[in-house]
Order: C-alpha cells, then sequence, then structure tokens
C-alpha cells in the first residue's frame, strides 16, 4: 500500500512536471489525513497556483496550511508559502515578517532550508539587493546538493537570475546551462519556462556567456513547450489565464 509519504513525494515529481491537475488529485488523498499531511497538501498546491499566477487561492491555501500545522516542517512550509505570497504582492514588509517566523523551523531539513533561502533570494531581489539574493540562491544550492536534482536545478536558476540583476553588470548564464540537464533528465517542466525567460533576458541584455548564447534557441523551444505542457495540466479556468499570462505571451508564437 502506498504511504503518506510516497503519496507527497509523488504529487511534488507531479506538480514539478507541469502535471498540476493529477498532482492535486493525489494531494487531495492527503487532505483527509492528519493534520501534518494535510497541511503540507495544502503549502504544495499554494506554491502550484502561485506559480500560476493565482496569488489569492495560494494564500487561501496557505492560511489553511497555517492553521493546520502541527510539526516544524508543516509550519515552516505554511511560513514560507505566505512570505511567497507576499513577495509575488510586493509586501516586503509582511514577506520578511513570515521569512523571520520561519526562522529555525525551516532549518530543521534541508528542504524546507532551500525553500527559505529561495524565498530570501526572491525578497532580495523585491527589494533591489542582488548580492544578498545570490548568496541566498547560493545557501539553497548548498542546502540542496546532492539531495534533489529539481531543487539544485532551480537553486541555480535563482542564482543567474540574481546575477542577472547585479550592478556592474557580470557576464551570467553558467547557472542556467548547469541547469539544464538536470531539468531535461527529469522532465521539470515548471523550472523549464522559467529558465527560458531568464536566458532571454540576459541574452537580450547583452550579459549571457557564450555557451548560453549558443543554446538559447533551444531554452527557448524547451520553454514553449513546458507552458503548453503546464496548461495541459491545469483546470480549464486557469489554462486560460496561464496561456494568457506573461510566460505564455513572451515564449508562444503571436499565432499560438
Amino acid at each position: 500500500m502506498t504511504g503518506v509519504a510516497d503519496l507527497w513525494q509523488e504529487a511534488a515529481e507531479l506538480g514539478g512536471r507541469g502535471h498540476y491537475t493529477t498532482s492535486w488529485s493525489t494531494l487531495d488523498r492527503l487532505a483527509v489525513e492528519e493534520p501534518r499531511w494535510a497541511s503540507l497538501a495544502l503549502s504544495m498546491r499554494g506554491s502550484h497556483l502561485r506559480q500560476v499566477g493565482d496569488v489569492r487561492a495560494a494564500r487561501e491555501h496557505d492560511a489553511r496550511a497555517l492553521a493546520l500545522s502541527c510539526d516544524d516542517e508543516s509550519r515552516a512550509d505554511a511560513l514560507l508559502g505566505l512570505a511567497a505570497d507576499d513577495v509575488a504582492e510586493g509586501h516586503a514588509g509582511a514577506a520578511y515578517d513570515y521569512l523571520e517566523r520561519s526562522g529555525v523551523l525551516a532549518a530543521a531539513g534541508w528542504r524546507t532550508l532551500t525553500r527559505q533561502s529561495w524565498v530570501s533570494a526572491e525578497l532580495a531581489l523585491l527589494e533591489g539587493d542582488a548580492q544578498a539574493a545570490i548568496d541566498a540562491g547560493e545557501r539553497a544550492l548548498a542546502a540542496c546538493a546532492g539531495r534533489s536534482q529539481r531543487h539544485e536545478a532551480k537553486s541555480l536558476l535563482v542564482i543567474d537570475a540574481a546575477r542577472g540583476s547585479s550592478t556592474p553588470a557580470p557576464v551570467c548564464g553558467e547557472a542556467i546551462v548547469r541547469a539544464a540537464p538536470l531539468m531535461l533528465s527529469g522532465g521539470w517542466a515548471t523550472l523549464e519556462w522559467p529558465a527560458a525567460l531568464i536566458a532571454d533576458d540576459l541574452v537580450r541584455a547583452g550579459r549571457a556567456t557564450p555557451d548560453l548564447t549558443r543554446e538559447i534557441d533551444a531554452l527557448r523551444s524547451r520553454g514553449a513547450s513546458a507552458v503548453l505542457t503546464v496548461a495541459a495540466g491545469l483546470p480549464e479556468e486557469l489554462r486560460a489565464r496561464w496561456l494568457d499570462g506573461p510566460a505564455a505571451r513572451r515564449l508562444l508564437p503571436s499565432d499560438g
């Protein structure tokens, strides 16, 4: 019989590949479990909703996750979700408060520590502190190294996004090139479209390494395919919003 931890991992992998509706069906099976797993399931679904631009629904799930949280991991996940919601809406002060509250709770496990570092990087970018964002991305990579290719790949994207925002302008893209085989091996569609956007920004700004410049067409193509994969994995009402969103408008052909 599949245990609850296996169901949670299955949902995480499905979500990472952009198969959101299937992932949510799996998470629904966790919603009736003990509060810890119900809370973790709500946090994961909140993360998925935030990724496709429905921050209001994400916040509702994260708030419910916090109410149900009963141990360090579930409480940290919920607090970090709420912090990420505030970053997405530009509320730096509120995001900082949630990050502070996650504190040692998140540091107790590599996964929550990685997530805490990602949100810290996003908050630093919101506040215009590129070096703090780079440092947070490096902490995330150190926390997850050798544990999860998906987390490693996302951490590398965070690092290049942060480097790309720094002044004076460095030449960037090494991290994206390192992340590319990790994304391909896992089929992580939810990382391929952000990678394409970050790479495209660097190339357009003349700040990409030669290796990244050579790979840009392939990255854009995989990013466009990833946008469509995500769209196929969403319910109809969210699919329309996703396909009208910034990632689809930038990566899909104008007639597509």
